[in-house]
């Protein structure tokens, strides 16, 4: 929805969403749904989001990466922030290639394999979605909306490898430090990073209340990662709430 017109994301977002709410409901102890939002219009985007939590079976909206180059901390978007905040539910930002300035001056190469590993899945489009959080933090964002939730994939989007950096050389008026907002507001999935020092590593910094396993289907098959999440060296209390008790929580199920 984010890379269309205003006319064709209201038509679109409201469309895909109807076709969910009916697969929800015919599978009620199955499924729960992001809804979809036409984001290109701000106003119209809060009103699909209030709509879809009223019907019932969704949970939050996922929106995935920059407006047409445009991102969530801009004014004209907090239409949005402020509707996700009073219903209470999450916004999942998903990763997408970054606008086209950026690709042309940081990813151009020789090599077209390369240059489409680099500005997606391998690095590009994990920046991108770090640097939209970044920049949700910076613009106080989450003091207007203190209890706004918001989950990123791939554990952090390389996040909490800068809490410390963050904490250390940005300053500003916020009334927290950059890493209180990354445990306090943002939440994390496991998104097909199964590298289990990184696990670790995102465990100690973020707790283990704030993450949440996901596959990353159909990029990664559930089968396989469930068998690699149950290799983790962790304790069956702290399994139990990565593997649903959080979301439990989070997503009200």
């Amino acid at each position: 929805m984010e890379i269309l017109s205003p006319e064709e994301s209201i038509y679109y977002s409201k469309l895909s969403n109807d076709i969910l709410a009916e697969g929800i409901k015919k599978n009620p102890t199955r499924f729960r749904g992001f809804a979809a939002l036409p984001t290109p219009d701000p106003i119209q985007a809060a009103m699909e989001l209030e709509r879809c939590i009223k019907l019932g079976g969704f949970v939050g909206a996922i929106i995935n990466g920059h407006i047409n180059g445009h991102y969530l901390d801009e004014i004209q978007f907090d239409p949005i922030l402020e509707a996700a905040d009073a219903l209470d539910v999450p916004l999942y930002i998903h990763p997408a290639v970054p606008p086209k300035a950026i690709i042309d001056t940081y990813y151009k190469m020789n090599d077209t394999y390369a240059q489409t590993v680099m500005v997606s899945g391998g690095w590009g489009w994990h920046i991108e979605t770090g640097v939209h959080v970044l920049r949700l933090i910076s613009s106080g964002v989450f003091d207007r909306h203190p209890n706004l939730k918001i989950v990123i994939g791939h554990l952090g989007e390389g996040l909490p490898f800068f809490m410390h950096r963050l904490n250390n050389a940005i300053g500003g008026n916020l009334k927290k430090s950059y890493s209180t907002y990354l445990k306090e507001n943002i939440y994390y999935t496991i998104s097909g990073f199964n590298d289990p020092d990184l696990f670790q590593f995102v465990l100690k910094k973020v707790g283990e209340n704030n993450i949440m396993f996901s596959s990353d289907y159909p990029f990664n098959f559930p089968k396989r990662e469930v068998e690699l999440f149950n290799e983790l060296n962790i304790s069956e209390e702290v399994r139990e709430k990565i593997s649903f008790k959080n979301a439990e929580r989070i997503l009200k199920i």
